[in-house]
C-alpha cells in the first residue's frame, strides 16, 4: 500500500467512526443528567417534570438567572388561576446564562412532549455575544451541526465534545446496570415546581438588596465593560456580534409557530433600566411585552445584585406577571397594564 493511499484510508476510517460517534443511540433522559454543574443541574428536573409527570404544562417560562431568581411559578400559578376562568399549570424552565442556543433545545424537548398554551421567553436590554456554555451537554447532535455559523463562538467547541458526550452515554445507556444514572421516574417523585426565585431548595433565604451605591456602581463598571450591552452600535457589529443568537430567537418563534403555541417577552432587564431592548427582533408593538412600569427597574429595593431580583422584588413581579398572564390568555380588558404596586396590579 502506498503512502498516500495509506494516509486515504485512514482519513475515511477516522471520519467514519468520528460520524458513528455523533450518532449513536443513547438515551436523552441521561444526556440531561450530564449538566450536573451547580444550579445547571435543574436540566435533570426539566426533563423529568416534561417526560414523566403526569401534570399538564400550560404556561412555561424560559429564560437565565434572571428569570430564574425573579419568577416563582407557583406564585405566577395562584395568581393567574385566581383571576382566571381557566386553571392552568405553570413551570419555570430557566437555567442560567445567556445563550438561546439552549432555550431553543428546551422548548424543542418541550414541545416534542407537550403542547402549552404559552411560552413565556425572557428578555434583556441587549442579545448575548456568547452562546450557552452547558448546550453541548443536553442537544441533540444534528442540532448543533445546524447550529448558525454566523458568528457562533462556541460552534467548533460544541462540535468537538460531540463523540466523547455520546459515548459516554452509549456505554451508560447499553449498560444500564453498571451505570450512576437513572434511566426512568416514577411520576409522583417528580416536583410540579423547582423554584429559586423567593428562597433556595435548602431553606436559605435570599438576601435583599445591597443598595443604591453599590447597584449603581455595578451598573457603572458593567457599561464599561460591556458597552454594547446598554449602548447602540454599528449595523456591523450588530450582525457580528448577535447574529447566532438572534438565529436561534427567530427559530423558536418559527418552531412555536408550526406547534400552534403562543409565544410572549417577559423582560427582565438589569437595575436601573429605562429603556426597551436595543436591536428590536421579537416583536412590532411593545404593547405586547410583559414588564411593569419601568420605575420598578430603578428601584434598588428589589434588586440582589445589578442582574437579579430579590426575593421581594421577586414576589412582586410574579405576583404582577400572573395578572398580567390571566388578562392575556383570558382576553380580559386591562386597564392599566404595566402597573405595579406592592405586588397588586390594577385591571
Amino acid at each position: 500500500m502506498t503512502l498516500a493511499r495509506f494516509w486515504q484510508v485512514a482519513l475515511f476510517t477516522a471520519i467514519t467512526c468520528l460520524m458513528l460517534f455523533f450518532f449513536l443511540p443513547h438515551n436523552k433522559y441521561v444526556r440531561y443528567q450530564l449538566l450536573d454543574i451547580g444550579v445547571y443541574a435543574k436540566a435533570k428536573w426539566i426533563y423529568e417534570r416534561a417526560h414523566f409527570s403526569n401534570t399538564p404544562i400550560d404556561i412555561a417560562f424560559i429564560g437565565t438567572s434572571h428569570t430564574l431568581n425573579g419568577i416563582d411559578s407557583e406564585l405566577v400559578q395562584r395568581r393567574l388561576n385566581d383571576n382566571a376562568n381557566t386553571k392552568r399549570h405553570v413551570v419555570n424552565f430557566a437555567i442560567p446564562h445567556l445563550g438561546r442556543d439552549m432555550h431553543y433545545t428546551l422548548i424543542d424537548m418541550l414541545l416534542s412532549e407537550h403542547k402549552p398554551q404559552a411560552i413565556i421567553l425572557e428578555v434583556r436590554e441587549s442579545e448575548a455575544r456568547d452562546m450557552h456554555p452547558g448546550t453541548h451537554y443536553i442537544a441533540d447532535s444534528s442540532s448543533l451541526i445546524y447550529a448558525p455559523l454566523l458568528v457562533n463562538l462556541r460552534y467548533a467547541g460544541n462540535l468537538i465534545r460531540q463523540p466523547s458526550r455520546n459515548f459516554k452515554v452509549a456505554l451508560n445507556s447499553l449498560f444500564p446496570w453498571l451505570s450512576p444514572f437513572e434511566f426512568e421516574k416514577d411520576a409522583s417523585a417528580v416536583p410540579n415546581h423547582k423554584n429559586y426565585a423567593l428562597d433556595f431548595p435548602d431553606d436559605r433565604t435570599r438576601p435583599l438588596s445591597p443598595g443604591k451605591q453599590k447597584l449603581d456602581e455595578e451598573r457603572q463598571n458593567e457599561n464599561r465593560a460591556a458597552p454594547y450591552k446598554y449602548n447602540e452600535v454599528s449595523d456591523l457589529k450588530s450582525l457580528l456580534f448577535f447574529n447566532a443568537n438572534n438565529t436561534y430567537v427567530k427559530r423558536i418563534q418559527n418552531l412555536a409557530a408550526q406547534k400552534g403555541v403562543d409565544v410572549f417577552y417577559l423582560y427582565l432587564p438589569d437595575y436601573g433600566t429605562k429603556e426597551f431592548p436595543l436591536r428590536n427582533i421579537y416583536i412590532e408593538n411593545w404593547e405586547d411585552m410583559i414588564y411593569p412600569d419601568f420605575q420598578f427597574y430603578q428601584n434598588p429595593a428589589y434588586f440582589n445584585d445589578l442582574g437579579h431580583l430579590n426575593a421581594e422584588g421577586a414576589r412582586l413581579m410574579s405576583e404582577f406577571v400572573g395578572g398580567e398572564l390571566a388578562c392575556i390568555l383570558e382576553n380580559k380588558n386591562c386597564y392599566s397594564v404595566h402597573e405595579l404596586n406592592n405586588g397588586e396590579d390594577s385591571y
